[in-house]
């Protein structure tokens, strides 16, 4: 049974990531072999049957390690040359239940957890393959098994056992962008000052920090809909107030963030919206606020960062909104407009045309 999950682990490996693994662990020319026969090499090392390479040699091209990783404790003295110690070493045993949001970062994909979403490291990784055997996408809520290979190394999704809080084995959905949109006739149930429909787009005008967390609150009492918020440069108090939120999943980059962590904050939550209403579900997305997303996007690239120029980010948010059969995409950009500084009246210019409904509060 324990060969088993170990050779499960090693096949959901990339052949890169497998090849260090193969080295740590005393297999002699790792790149050599083929994936099947690189697993067999390790496993035979693991139980015992032959005996880890160590390089000593100092000619050619210097060896990677010449260390053997501290939890694998091997006995060559000449009554004990053919034996490995019988405790496994703690990295197959270190089995552990996780949850996170799957993403990708310079071509590797991995998983993290909602109060990590900036982090440099994956807290969970698995490979390519893994991600398309299970046909996962950009935002999808993990669960499953990892497992701690190494210490100081991201853990290793060993197997996926819920896609969106749906049994991985039974979960099913369309593509977004390949559903049948109709036009939105469904009206949200809250009273939001305007006839909001589900499936429409909303611009949000607000001078006041607490007229629209009154705002926010109506909607969170709001019955079957799935509520995401998103609030870029978030202040510590503004903290407190969204953990008190019954229903709302609320996903926000701190003030002290970087500029490239706001804005990955809001491809965050569109990818987030999608997955989520490809499970039928009515989804409200508001995002706090466009102000930000475009200042942003300004330092980014190294403009004014009150130049009215780059709204591609905001555009993208907008055409989010649609409604189809069995769901639809609520969005609600928020404007705040306490200044009346150009930058404030340009957005409100720009998006009023595209919003089926201007809501000032």
């Amino acid at each position: 049974m324990e060969r088993r999950v170990e050779k499960r682990l090693f096949l959901s490996m990339g052949l890169y990531e497998l090849r260090v693994r193969a080295r740590n662990l005393g297999v002699r020319s790792p790149s050599s072999y083929k994936k099947e026969e690189l697993i067999e090499k390790m496993l035979q090392i693991i139980d015992g049957q032959s005996i880890p390479h160590i390089k000593t040699s100092n000619r050619g091209r210097p060896p990677k390690s010449t260390k053997l990783p501290p939890e694998i404790a091997y006995d060559f003295s000449a009554d004990n040359v053919n034996t490995v110690n019988s405790t496994k070493p703690d990295y197959f045993v270190d089995e552990f239940a996780f949850e996170g949001y799957l993403d990708v970062s310079h071509e590797i994909w991995g998983v993290k957890e909602a109060g990590h979403l900036f982090d440099n490291q994956f807290g969970f990784v698995m490979s390519a393959e893994k991600v398309k055997n299970c046909h996962l996408r950009l935002g999808d809520k993990i669960s499953g098994i990892a497992r701690n290979f190494m210490d100081g190394e991201s853990a290793v999704i060993v197997e996926i056992t819920k896609i969106n809080d749906v049994a991985a084995e039974s979960y099913k959905r369309d593509c977004f962008e390949n559903m049948d949109i109709c036009y939105p006739e469904t009206p949200l149930k809250a009273d939001l000052g305007a006839d909001v429909l589900l499936g429409s787009r909303n611009l949000i005008i607000y001078e006041n920090n607490k007229d629209l967390e009154e705002f926010i609150n109506k909607l969170d009492k709001t019955e079957n809909l799935y509520l995401i918020l998103g609030v870029l440069e978030a202040l510590p108090e503004q903290g407190l107030f969204y953990k008190n939120l019954k229903n709302a999943k609320h996903f926000a980059a701190k003030i002290a963030e970087e500029p490239q962590a706001q804005l990955k904050l809001v491809e965050f939550i569109i990818n987030r919206a999608k997955r989520v209403a490809e499970g039928g579900n009515d989804v409200v997305l508001l995002i706090d606020n466009l102000n930000k997303i475009i200042k942003n996007q300004n330092s980014v690239s190294g403009r004014d960062i009150n130049e009215f120029s780059d709204i591609m980010l905001c555009k993208r948010f907008f055409a989010l909104a649609r409604a189809f059969k069995g769901g639809s995409v609520t969005v609600l950009g928020a404007v705040n407009n306490k200044q009346k500084s150009p930058l404030e009246q340009a957005i409100i210019k720009e998006f009023e045309c595209v919003a089926d409904n201007v809501i000032k509060i």
